[in-house]
């Protein structure tokens, strides 16, 4: 790294520390953050995290009636439509998220199945280090 490079970025990191500083100065409102006690390279610790997560997929429900043609009796049918949203963490968290889709796929309703979530691969590290080399090169 450049002699200027290393000076943008030390300008840069005090900017964002000043700015956090005159934010605190104000008084922020703390909001908890909903953390899980949970392991996510755990298979049932991860079904368990997207299972708390799924209550805020946009999720459209709708009942029908069949009848069953070996007992004609009446039967309620639920079809759940989700709103996908992406799940993003390293590549160990979006593996353990397909699993776990993968182990519930066999439920009776879309939002036991998982279904609502699309895992992908967010590597924050990779992407600054790729916004670094573009802006300096």
């Amino acid at each position: 790294m450049s002699q200027k490079s290393k000076v943008v970025c030390r300008s840069v990191y005090r900017y964002c520390l000043g700015v956090l500083a005159t934010y605190c100065f104000f008084g922020l409102i703390q909001v908890p953050l909903g953390i899980l006690k949970k392991c996510e390279t755990k298979h049932e610790d991860m079904i368990s995290i997207l299972d708390h997560l799924s209550q805020y997929v946009p999720t459209v429900s709708s009942a029908s009636t069949m009848t069953n043609p070996h007992t004609s009796e009446p039967v309620e049918v639920v079809e759940d439509k989700h709103h996908q949203i992406l799940f993003g963490g390293d590549m160990l968290t979006a593996k353990r998220a397909r699993v776990a889709q993968y182990i519930r796929e066999n439920s009776n309703r879309g939002k036991f199945s998982l279904e609502g979530f699309v895992p992908c691969t967010e590597d924050w590290h990779t992407k600054m280090c790729l916004n670094c080399v573009s802006i300096y090169s």
